[in-house]
């Protein structure tokens, strides 16, 4: 199915500007011929929410451009301060990944700090927001004490029943967060419940190691790293939940030789094969795209969802869960989950209220549409 593109001139165009390797004679043309008519204040708030304000600053710097100065004062007031918070957070990724070796914890850096790690992401430009740790599983209590000894405050997943907890893997079983910066805790790189094919102890046996301020850091191996990135942009997109729509800009630091083969040996040839079509129908600019790049746009422009959007979701929702569902006890605590689970969600009130309010978190999907 596809969808007619739902940006309006000044969001279309605040993307346009902002993807990486776009042409700076082009975009200094294109920008001398569409400036009057952009919504400049729309402009500089869309940019900083959906983290794109400094890749357009970049685009601007290289193509020369002669931005509003009120644009440029509040974009690059912007990008200091998120400047500002990427050193800040590269001094705990550091004590942390020294304290990691020191406690002889394999491990390796995920998203973000991958990209730049490996020197393809500057820190003015690529917002990260947390850090992301891979470890094995057997490892999980010996890095709890390693945050702890930080001071790092520290809390684990919530199941829904000792049988999911028997079942069910969670990708990240636990976050921590130190000095107002959020780490959380891998130990696979995606839920058990996806179809995909990723053991922990091979993505480490496979790791790279890379020289970064004068500290041995280890990365997933590129192949690994590329897939990863692909994929875990699929499954914001894919349940429509929150996204950085500057991820569209992920997808070019890496390159995609052997990844259709790497797809296809863990499980993702599917999900890859949308995300590439997503990435085409974005960076070209078509005006009919797909169900996934219609997503996209709705961070991008703040949208409502639709009434169709939120019926496509559910029905996807639905189809990748049933599959995998294992017994008809999962299915009994994903609709009744124990006490606990309700209580450290949905607050103290009584077991009925708390299923009430979870139970609407559903239907809300459809009451926040435009029909």
């Amino acid at each position: 199915m596809k969808f007619k593109s739902s940006l309006n001139f000044t969001d279309k165009h605040l993307l346009k500007w902002s993807l990486r390797g776009i042409d700076p004679s082009l975009l200094n043309a294109d920008f001398k011929e569409k400036e009057h008519e952009i919504d400049w204040d729309s402009f500089v708030d869309h940019a900083q929410k959906s983290h794109l304000a400094s890749y357009f600053l970049e685009n601007a710097k290289r193509a020369a451009i002669a931005v509003p100065e009120k644009v440029s004062s509040a974009l690059e007031r912007y990008q200091q301060r998120i400047f500002a918070h990427h050193l800040f957070c590269l001094e705990i990724l550091l004590a942390l990944n020294q304290n990691l070796n020191e406690s002889k914890i394999e491990h390796v850096f995920l998203k973000g700090w991958d990209l730049v790690i490996r020197g393809y992401s500057d820190l003015k430009v690529r917002q990260i927001s947390d850090i992301d740790v891979l470890i094995q599983l057997k490892d999980l209590n010996g890095i709890m004490k390693v945050l702890k000894e930080m001071g790092a405050s520290v809390r684990t997943v919530d199941f829904k029943s000792k049988l999911h907890e028997k079942i069910e893997h969670y990708h990240a079983p636990l976050q921590a967060s130190y000095k107002g910066i959020s780490i959380d805790i891998h130990v696979r790189l995606f839920s058990s419940l996806t179809p995909y094919s990723f053991e922990t102890e091979d993505l480490l046996l496979n790791k790279e190691r890379h020289d970064f301020q004068g500290r041995s850091i280890y990365l997933l191996s590129e192949i690994d790293a590329a897939l990863f990135c692909y994929l875990h942009a699929y499954k914001h997109l894919f349940y429509g939940s929150a996204l950085k729509v500057a991820m569209i800009n992920d997808f070019s630091y890496f390159k995609t030789a052997d990844l259709d083969r790497h797809a296809s040996l863990t499980q993702a040839t599917q999900a890859l094969k949308e995300m590439l079509e997503f990435e085409r129908e974005i960076t070209e600019n078509h005006d009919k795209i797909g169900f996934i790049a219609f997503t996209f746009e709705r961070f991008l422009c703040f949208r409502k969802m639709t009434f169709l959007e939120a019926l496509i979701l559910s029905q996807r929702r639905f189809v990748n869960l049933s599959i995998r569902w294992k017994s008809f006890g999962l299915i009994f605590y994903d609709i009744f989950p124990q006490r606990s689970f309700l209580t450290n969600n949905f607050g103290s009130s009584s077991y009925f209220i708390c299923w009430l309010r979870r139970s609407f978190n559903f239907f809300n999907l459809f009451f926040k549409t435009k029909k």
